[in-house]
């Protein structure tokens, strides 16, 4: 059974704690109470008997935060979690990488899962104690779920689970997670929420984990985002980040204002990589990208309704975006010998592929999706694209596997599906017939790489 110390400084709500929750359910009894944190340091001097505190954050005085400041530095053996109806996700975070070992919004107390989660807790503090207090040092792997709401790790799940607060979690293992046993776990995950896989963790302590993960969030998963791909491994935050300067900005700017890099693939391709490795934030690259449409629209006297601007998600969707705004201009300048009509219904087909080419599509359908004959839409298409349409979707599905093989530790057959190809054989063999090595030559080659748009 282990004792707990409750630390609020509301009377009534200790009481309601205390007496209004099965505690034994979960092998716990309360032992002490506290109303202020002065007075839980006094009585933790003159006991060592308390297994765990429970502690709202924000109180008269010194805080729950101030508490575990102490007990960092006087009793880092005793863990506390977090207890409170504050909903101030500053002071959530920052108890956690104080070393918090989790956070109970009080509301949850009357929902169904509240004893799953103490009973969580307290398996969590029982390893703790049966290793001697070993802590962060003995974890070995770790996932970092986000945006999950409604999710509940199961409690079969042999790891350590402590909650981040806002519908994110921290699963820690001190053992090797198998690729079978992520999958199982992004397949219950709600929505699309992604999935942070830290491979090697013995060196890093709990806090510097959690900064990796939100680090990832803020900073690189607009730009490695990609469909259907769920699980990620983040990098450690390193101190050499790029930086934008408003030269670089007026450099990007004057190449979209210009017709060069409507016909120059490299430079094209500069762009994008340029705003890539800089890390623009979405809203910049929205506000770039719309700047660029705006200014195109004058030069061109273009003066029909075009579609709303869209902010998107992520960066894929705007190279997609980009891409289409290209062939667009490059008809309306003078660039292409096709009439806007024609290159309107390809970019409707290109679109489409983005979003469907790990279907099966045939020909007969994409033209039909246009309302065009097969063979007037495969010359076109052709001519357009320079590529056949079978060649085209081959190259997009292929380019995607390239993405996965260097941003993910997924095996060749499940990338082969999720690109697309319903035989990793034969997917093995497209790919050397395309780059001249294996898909894991290819992931040995590009090790430590991202990929380019």
């Amino acid at each position: 059974m282990l004792n707990i110390m409750l630390v609020d400084d509301e009377g009534l709500v200790r009481t309601g704690l205390r007496c209004g929750i099965d505690w034994a359910s979960a092998g716990m009894q309360v032992v002490d109470e506290a109303g202020s944190v002065p007075q839980a340091r006094a009585k933790l001097s003159a006991r060592h008997d308390v297994d765990l505190i429970f502690t709202d954050i924000v109180m008269p005085g010194e805080t729950g935060l101030d508490l575990i400041r102490h007990l960092k530095a006087e009793r880092n053996d005793l863990p506390v979690v977090i207890m409170t109806y504050h909903d101030d996700f500053s002071y959530v975070q920052e108890a956690l990488r104080l070393g918090a070992i989790d956070y109970i919004h009080k509301s949850e107390i009357e929902q169904d899962s509240f004893y799953a989660t103490l009973r969580r807790i307290g398996e969590t503090v029982a390893r703790r104690k049966e290793s001697g207090g070993a802590a962060d040092g003995s974890y070995i792997q770790a996932l970092m779920l986000v945006n999950a709401p409604g999710y509940r790790p199961p409690e079969a799940l042999k790891c350590e689970c402590r909650s981040l607060g806002h519908d994110a979690w921290l699963l820690l293992f001190d053992w090797e997670t198998s690729e079978e046993t992520r999958v199982e776990i992004e397949n219950g995950l709600p929505g699309h929420a992604p999935l942070l896989f830290f491979s090697d963790v013995r060196q890093a302590r709990v806090p510097d984990i959690v900064y990796a993960g939100e680090a990832f969030m803020n900073r690189d998963y607009f730009y490695r985002a990609l469909p259907n791909l769920r699980i990620y491994e983040p990098e450690w935050p390193g101190g050499g980040e790029s930086m934008l300067n408003s030269k670089t900005f007026r450099w990007l700017e004057e190449q979209l204002y210009s017709l060069d890099w409507l016909g120059d693939n490299a430079l094209y391709l500069k762009i994008l990589s340029t705003i890539q490795r800089l890390r623009l934030p979405g809203n910049t690259v929205a506000n770039l990208f719309f700047g660029v449409r705006v200014k195109w629209q004058h030069l061109l006297e273009n003066n029909a309704e075009s579609a709303p601007f869209q902010r998107y998600e992520f960066w894929y969707q705007w190279v997609d975006w980009i891409a289409g705004l290209r062939r667009t201009l490059a008809v309306q300048s003078g660039c292409s010998r096709y009439s806007p009509e024609i290159l309107r219904a390809m970019q409707r087909v290109m679109v489409f592929l983005d979003g469907h080419f790990t279907e099966d599509i045939s020909v007969s359908q994409a033209a039909a999706l246009v309302s065009l004959s097969e063979s007037y839409f495969a010359k076109c298409f052709r001519a357009i694209t320079r590529k056949s349409f079978h060649n085209y979707l081959r190259d997009m599905r292929l380019n995607y596997a390239c993405k996965l093989l260097v941003s993910s530790h997924l095996s060749v057959a499940r990338i082969a599906a999720l690109s697309g190809f319903s035989d990793p054989l034969h997917f093995t063999k497209m790919f050397k017939a395309q780059y001249g090595v294996t898909p894991g030559g290819y992931r040995l080659d590009h090790a430590g790489q991202e990929n380019l748009p």
